[in-house]
């Protein structure tokens, strides 16, 4: 039987100001979409990044828009419904984070 694992690791620029949310059960979740330049071609690619729980609370005060930092966690995909059509959106769910110096 083999082993899968669910993880990435990134760095890059935070592309706007963080959004703090909470849900029904009253679960802080922040939300924030890391720039991430390919070394190679200069493409830029947007990931939208989303930490839980204290964390949220904690990195939405701490973090803003240009600071750079190293995101590590796994991918999710999620549905949701926009307009009664069904939508799905990939995103990284922050398990480590920090603020890198340039």
């Amino acid at each position: 039987m083999r082993s899968f694992f669910n993880k990435v690791i990134i760095m890059g620029n935070i592309s706007q100001k963080p959004e703090l949310k909470y849900t029904k059960s009253k679960s802080a979740v922040c939300k924030i979409y890391v720039a991430v330049e390919d070394y190679f071609s200069r493409d830029v690619s947007f990931f939208p990044v989303v930490i839980w729980g204290e964390k949220a609370k904690k990195y939405n005060k701490k973090f803003h828009k240009g600071d750079s930092v190293l995101i590590e966690g796994k991918l999710k995909r999620r549905r949701y419904e926009y307009n009664n059509e069904k939508r799905y959106i990939t995103e990284i769910i922050a398990s480590k984070i920090q603020l890198v110096s340039e």
